[in-house]
């Protein structure tokens, strides 16, 4: 049985590592740097590359651009750009394919700040990067024999892909909570049931243009203030908290996403770790675990666990959207919330392994 539990859980592994991989090429500038460079070629002339010997560029590799009739600048980096544009050093980069974590270790420690968009570039530190990033694009060029416009993307989303892969492995049990957040977001959003946003630096959002576009900003998000005077909100231990009008606990969620079987009795002990907490508050409150990875062990001990209330396949919640409808609709029932549409939607108990009474 354990065979198939990690085939199920591989499943659910590359579906959200799809969306995972299209919201981090959003959010790291990949799919924005074309139209800057783009922007930075119609102002060619406003650069000049006289320096060019001291910034790491090859004649030999400079020659056989010019021959190419492709732009200098949408391959080479200039360190008055990295200057303007610091965030341009991850395209730069990457055309040169050298990953971020090399960039840390031979130039400086912060280079993922500045590509984050946390920090600015000085003269000494521009030219560095430049330095690093030309000489190995000059590497490139001189080994290949034909470079192409089609070359310079290619290597940029090939490098951002291994950059996003990197990050992923650290992010399975992240990107399962965002999509069990947008999961229930959606039909709150849908029923208009959403009257503010709680962001994470404190502040909150009640314009109807924000909240429209909330499912794109749920990492933004620490919660969400809803019109029958109930809250939900996201943080950790637990995932996933459900308050009622007077802001009493009413429900948590603990989500995890990991796809091994060696790690699922010690995702099932966290997650029993954090129930036992909000019970020591409150005494009521309902748990519910969501797990893409549950061995014989784990159900096994779930099955006598009188801490968990409710556990929920994962795997078949991202697979069926019939199941996400039962599942965020089960959920919002603990706050008075009924989202099911008579004769539109039969709900079951499909995404439902166990459910105690």
């Amino acid at each position: 049985m354990d065979k198939e539990i990690l085939k199920e859980a591989l499943q659910i592994d590359y579906r959200l590592r799809s969306t995972f991989f299209y919201r981090k090429l959003h959010e790291l500038g990949f799919n924005s740097f074309l139209a800057e460079i783009k922007k930075l070629i119609e102002l060619s002339d406003n650069f000049s590359w006289e320096a060019r010997s001291n910034w790491g560029i090859s004649e030999t590799a400079w020659s056989i651009l010019e021959q190419s009739n492709i732009p200098k600048i949408a391959v080479f980096s200039h360190p008055r750009v990295l200057q303007e544009q610091p965030k341009l050093s991850a395209y730069y980069r990457s055309v040169a394919v050298l990953p971020q974590k090399a960039a840390k270790k031979l130039a400086f420690s912060s280079v993922d700040s500045v590509e984050g968009g946390k920090g600015k570039l000085s003269q000494d530190k521009a030219l560095l990067l430049c330095q690093i990033y030309n000489s190995y694009s000059s590497l490139i060029i001189e080994n290949t024999n034909e470079y192409s416009h089609t070359d310079i993307q290619a290597l940029m989303y090939a490098s951002a892909g291994a950059q996003i892969n990197g990050s992923w492995l650290n992010k399975i049990g992240e990107e399962a909570e965002l999509l069990t957040r947008r999961i229930l977001l959606r039909p709150l959003l849908e029923k208009k049931q959403i009257v503010a946003a709680i962001l994470k630096d404190g502040s909150s959002r009640l314009d109807t243009e924000y909240l429209e576009d909330l499912l794109d900003k749920v990492n933004l998000l620490s919660g969400v203030r809803l019109n029958n005077q109930t809250s939900i909100l996201f943080s950790s231990e637990p995932d996933i908290s459900l308050l009622n009008f007077s802001g009493e606990l009413v429900a948590i969620i603990e989500v995890k996403g990991g796809k091994d079987t060696a790690g699922a009795l010690e995702r099932y002990g966290a997650a029993k770790k954090s129930f036992e907490e909000a019970r020591r508050i409150n005494s009521k409150v309902i748990t519910i675990f969501l797990a893409s990875c549950i061995t014989d062990e784990v159900y096994r001990r779930l099955s006598n666990d009188e801490v968990v209330n409710h556990t929920y396949d994962l795997t078949q919640i991202v697979t069926s959207e019939q199941t996400r409808h039962d599942f965020a609709s089960d959920v919002l029932k603990l706050i008075e919330i009924n989202i099911a549409i008579a004769d539109e939607i039969q709900y079951t108990d499909s995404s439902l392994i166990q459910k105690k009474k």
